[in-house]
């Protein structure tokens, strides 16, 4: 919502309370050289007795310890560059000094502090304490609604919104301090005001916890400019027009402040500033005329100078905005608008396999189609050949779409409907997915047959693009008109981590499967840390550009080997390596724009072809293959590498962005524009993961013999590891081991040093023993993208791909993992070893055995059977970050989140908000007991990871518990529990055959002697043979089990089942056939309930319909499926099809 911010409101003044330090101050501060602060320390609070001082005797936030978690014009204002570093850190105390007496003083006044909140900075650095367990402890103390700016080792740091009383009593372990007004200007924006030649406006993020809606946000707004010119001092007098236009001044100067608060030559800045600007009474026009957006999330805001008020003149009414804005208590952020620039089909075979004209993915028709990609650019040629629909008439250029037109389904003329002579726009469209009608074209895009979704930011003529304030306007548009990928080709020179990029990493978090790319910028010539804005982003993908292949290169090129010159470099400013990959930009062919020509195409038009070069051309290529990778998955080509070979999936942007990486092959050097030539090697800010390669990513029949394992959305929490075990078998196929892990991390505080806020670790162990990501001998800890490539791994080894929660600001994260390379097919059998077990004393006897045999009555199983269609007042998960949402919000929200209702934990808590209700019934046809424990009671004696067994069982029943015996009286552990059908011979160690656990649960232990309950529900029909893979995660081997027979072997059974004696194996199926510890059995059981009658659940035994790609299956071939695809049966469709497969008895379809 864009408005005028004084219109409708009287114009008034800011209300200063005029203060001493003098009165109660300690008159002299004895200032120590900085320093950093590190957990571990024992920070000293202030004393805030009535008659203390606000600043303490000793302290340890020094101004570097805040430039090293959050970039800002302190760095300036304080001398840090300039100054010895007590003499800066001497004004930084000066200043918090007087800040912290504000607050005091405003307390002794009776100012309204219990309810007014005032920004701090809050770093807890106790140690060994993780991010989650820190952001827990601020929290606890003030209250949920707080910004992570810096989630390290070292420490966590926080902008928080607190009352006065809640900040002084800060436990000592956070070091609290108000956020100065310089703290609060990102670093350059005084530099940016002085030397544009027109500056359009201001960026400027809320202050967090302060509970804003759109409307509440724009009153906030406009609240704090009109107290700009507030016409009563604080006693009610009316001020002077002189005495008005002081308050600022006198407010940002600190002008009472006994001693010295800023280096002196910014103090004299400000004081020149804001003398011609606000004090001059020259603003009063400038500030009537601005205009304030208010993003989409609400949490910032844009402030738009009209055209006549950007010039010369008005610099110094600019540079009062931002102190006026600096002194809000709910302004936390401050910088520039930026102004974004355009950055200037052998693509298709070099991307596809890097092999002359071998295009794999075209040959078996992965070519885009279904798919909508969306270009953000200068303007768009709609008669081009190469987008021209003559049958259906093109695209009308007012924002609708329609999906049946042949190319362009939607023009947004956002900024204007033309393309203007440039034709930026008009061949970056074509490389994505230009196609001519009619006909093959000689520049046939990378995904030909993938449709576009334009929107055009430039108004033809003017020197930089009219993109958006907030960039969810135009990532909106292309979501409506079913677009998944955004193709970016512009920028900015900036390097840091700011607004734009903020409000880009906040869209892909909330909408996960909506991928931004981005071209890195042409800047390379100046060498490192040119990689530019907004493509210094976390979770978008940056693209380099290298040079074309032949012929479409000139005689002094060496090929598509080479990165171009031009090409930006990394890192950003917080050290993050950017670009990511790389494709070819340099000297590409594609669709121009001529509007003095209708139906310019290759053969009627010399003009209808250009060539152009820049990583405005490079990005698209990787947009174009991004499509390519969005219908492999949307068609089920996974993993069998044939379309319906496997089940339809929807992926998050991280797998998408994880498939391109894994391909990435490394460049051999850098050709300068002068032809010289510089050396780069794999993963160095040059190239990162090397130049996109797609046949080297995914499985492809008859192309490549590659296997893949694809995990997607899996969440980890922090210290859990997920592990997957691989088999090295070159019988087929030689080539690298790579596996690629990247995530979808949570937006970061704009002007952050260290904007990765959870951090996972990629590890492979194997015979040369562990390997880092991204060429490191250590974690990496500031990316979110990890690689790791085995070039020679060796033949009928094996290699443990390990993905671990390092450091997370919360509970939980989910990744997406791609690893391919010439391993054994997860159906088949590999072999580990596995240590000899561990021998335990004899336990203490319990004080009361546990049944053994017998029955124990308790309450009826708690099947799930709505008998009533009413929507649940419980909340349903959307995703990691707009959390659980009831299904009221549903109801009101299901339209932009369609795909909810289709699973069915949804659809039973919203029968009715997802408009299923003719599908549940009560199922009458099948009765549930009284619960009963059968198993084996706890007199076990050898200490282990876990357990391995089967069991037949004899009836229809539903396991509501299983029960184990784990040492540690109150330990957490956590307990994995799986399930396959069958016996378990040969699979031991085969991670794969089993899937995913049944029960991933933290279970508190009840200790030697005792069982351990751990809740599931899962129904087993009479008849059927299941084992069981029971254990501990980690390296805890605190699972008690009983050595005895061997495995196969009754150790009980009644007339419900018989349990077997098994094997010890480690976690997670760790061990060799050669070292196999057989005679090992359950030291625990089951508790359940019979199911009488099995009518109302039983697997369909017809084929049914699942989708247009994998068609008619049955319920066999779901059950062989879903330990690939343990989402298949989340689905509701699937599980009322296949109750029993899917574990969803007690729900029947309405026939």
């Amino acid at each position: 919502m864009v408005f005028n911010a004084f219109q409708g409101f009287i114009l008034a003044g800011l209300v200063s309370v005029r203060f001493s330090l003098a009165q109660g101050s300690v008159a002299s501060l004895d200032v120590k050289n900085s320093t950093v602060l590190l957990r571990g320390s024992t920070p000293r609070r202030w004393p805030l007795g009535d008659e203390d001082m606000a600043f303490p005797s000793e302290y340890r936030f020094s101004i570097h310890d805040f430039h090293s978690v959050l970039t800002s014009e302190a760095s300036e204002t304080f001398g840090i560059h300039r100054l010895s570093g007590s003499k800066s850190n001497e004004l930084w105390l000066n200043a918090i000094e007087y800040e912290w007496g504000k607050l005091q003083t405003r307390r002794r006044l009776g100012t309204n502090t219990s309810v007014t909140l005032s920004p701090y900075l809050v770093c807890d650095i106790e140690e060994g304490k993780v991010g989650e367990k820190c952001h827990s402890s601020v929290e606890s103390h003030f209250g949920p609604g707080m910004a992570t700016i810096y989630n390290g080792y070292d420490k966590s740091c926080y902008i928080v919104s607190a009352t006065y009383q809640v900040a002084e009593s800060a436990p000592s372990y956070l070091v609290v301090t108000p956020l100065v007004v310089e703290g609060k200007i990102r670093e350059g924006v005084l530099d940016e005001i002085d030397s544009r030649d027109a500056l359009k406006g201001l960026q400027l993020i809320f202050c967090p916890g302060l509970g804003l809606d759109e409307e509440s946000a724009k009153n906030k707004v406009t609240s704090i400019i009109d107290g700009f010119y507030e016409r009563e001092d604080n006693k009610g007098r009316l001020l002077s027009n002189d005495s008005l236009n002081l308050q600022i001044s006198h407010r940002f100067l600190r002008t009472d402040a006994l001693e010295s608060t800023r280096h002196e030559e910014m103090q004299q800045f400000w004081k020149r500033k804001l003398q011609d600007g606000i004090e001059a009474g020259l603003c009063d026009e400038f500030h009537n005329n601005i205009e304030v957006e208010i993003d989409d999330f609400d949490d910032g805001f844009t402030v738009m100078v009209p055209p006549e008020f950007q010039t010369m003149e008005f610099r110094e009414c600019m540079h009062s905005l931002v102190a006026g804005f600096s002194l809000s208590e709910s302004i936390c952020s401050i910088e520039t608008k930026p102004e974004f620039y355009a950055l200037n089909s052998v693509a298709q075979w070099v991307t596809q396999s890097d092999q002359q004209d071998n295009r794999p993915f075209f040959d078996v028709g992965l070519d885009g189609d279904g798919e909508v990609v969306q270009v953000s650019d200068t303007g768009l040629d709609l008669d081009n050949c190469y987008f021209n629909d003559a049958l259906n008439g093109n695209i009308a250029k007012n924002g609708r779409v329609d999906l049946t037109k042949r190319k362009v389904v939607q023009y947004v003329a956002y900024a204007d409907s033309r393309e203007g002579r440039s034709g930026h726009g008009t061949h970056v469209a074509g490389t994505v997915g230009g196609k001519r009608e009619g006909a093959n074209g000689i520049v046939d895009g990378i995904a030909p047959r993938s449709k576009i979704a334009f929107f055009d930011i430039e108004v033809t003529g003017r020197p930089s693009l009219s993109a958006p304030n907030n960039p969810s306007t135009y990532f909106n548009e292309g979501r409506s008109a079913s677009a998944k990928i955004h193709s970016a080709s512009w920028g900015t020179g900036f390097n840091g981590y700011s607004f734009s990029e903020r409000a880009f990493d906040n869209y892909m978090a909330v909408y996960d499967d909506f991928l931004v790319i981005v071209s890195a910028g042409n800047s390379g010539e100046r060498g490192a840390g040119t990689v530019g804005s907004p493509s210094t982003c976390k979770n978008g993908l940056s693209v380099g550009s290298t040079q074309n292949a032949r012929p479409h290169i000139t005689d002094s090129m060496r090929g598509e080997d080479y990165l171009s010159g031009f090409s930006s470099r990394g890192p950003t400013r917080d050290g993050r390596a950017k670009p990511d990959i790389m494709a070819p930009g340099h000297y590409i062919r594609s669709a121009e724009a001529r509007e003095d020509f209708i139906g310019e195409c290759d053969d009627t038009n010399p003009d209808a072809l250009t060539y152009k070069s820049g990583t405005s051309m490079a990005a698209p290529v990787v947009s174009g293959t991004a499509a390519l990778v969005r219908q492999y998955f949307q068609e089920a080509w996974y993993p069998g590498g044939r379309k319906g070979s496997g089940v339809r999936m929807n992926p998050s942007s991280a797998l998408t962005k994880a498939v391109l990486l894994n391909g990435g092959q490394t460049l051999t050097a850098i050709q300068n524009r002068n032809g010289s030539i510089s050396s780069s090697t794999q993963y160095d800010f040059n190239q990162r993961f090397g130049r996109i390669n797609l046949i080297e990513s995914l499985p492809l029949a008859g192309k490549n013999s590659i296997n893949a394992i694809i995990v997607d959305r899996k969440s980890l929490s922090n210290n859990q590891e997920d592990t997957y075990d691989i088999s090295i078998r070159e019988a087929e196929c030689r080539g690298p081991l790579t596996t690629t892990l990247v995530w979808t991390d949570p937006p970061a505080a704009s002007g952050c040093t260290n904007c990765l806020i959870n951090d996972l670790d990629l590890t492979v162990d194997g015979p040369g023993g562990r390997i880092y990501p991204n060429g490191r001998s250590s974690a990496d800890t500031l990316n979110n993208a990890e690689r790791i490539r085995i070039d020679d791994p060796v033949n009928n080894r094996s290699y443990r791909v390990t993905v671990r929660g390092a450091n997370l600001d919360r509970s939980s994260q989910d990744y997406s993992l791609v690893v391919t390379g010439c391993f054994a097919n997860p159906d088949e059998e590999s072999t580990p070893q596995t240590p000899s077990p561990i021998r335990t004393p004899n336990p203490t006897p319990p004080p009361e055995p546990a049944p053994t045999g017998g029955q124990q009555q308790s309450p009826s199983v708690p099947i799930p059977s709505p008998s009533t269609c009413e929507d649940g007042k419980g909340t349903v998960q959307v995703n990691s970050v707009i959390g659980e949402k009831d299904c009221m919000w549903l109801e009101s929200n299901k339209n932009d989140y369609p795909w909810l209702c289709s699973f069915r934990d949804v659809s039973l808590e919203c029968p009715v908000a997802c408009d299923v209700c003719d599908v549940f019934e009560e199922d009458s046809s099948e009765e549930v007991g009284e619960t009963e424990i059968y198993g084996v009671q706890p007199s076990g004696q050898s200490r282990w990871h876990g357990n391995m067994f089967e069991v037949d069982f004899l009836q229809n029943i539903v396991i509501t518990e299983f029960l184990l015996h784990i040492r540690g009286a109150g330990n957490e552990r956590r307990v994995q529990i799986y399930m396959i059908d069958g016996a378990f011979t040969g699979k031991e160690f085969t991670a794969s055959s089993w899937g995913n656990p049944i029960v991933d649960q933290q279970v508190a232990s009840e200790g030697f002697g005792q069982l351990t309950s751990v809740n599931t529900n899962i129904s087993v029909n009479g008849g059927e043979k299941k084992s069981f893979y029971f254990t501990i995660a980690g390296t805890i081997e605190d699972m008690v089990i009983i050595n005895g027979s061997p495995a196969g072997n009754v150790i009980v059974q009644n007339e419900d089942m018989r349990i077997k004696w098994g094997k010890a194996i480690s976690y997670p199926f760790g061990g060799t056939s050669s070292q196999s510890f057989d005679g090992y059995g359950l030291n625990g059981g089951f508790q359940y309930a019979l199911r009488n009658g099995s009518n109302g659940c039983t697997d369909s035994s017809d084929a049914f319909y699942v989708d247009n790609v994998v068609g008619d299956q049955d319920c066999d071939w779901v059950s062989r499926n879903t330990y690939r695809f343990d989402h298949v049966c989340k689905f509701l469709a699937v599980a009322i099809k296949c109750p029993v497969t899917c574990d969803f008895c007690g729900i029947k379809r309405d026939d």
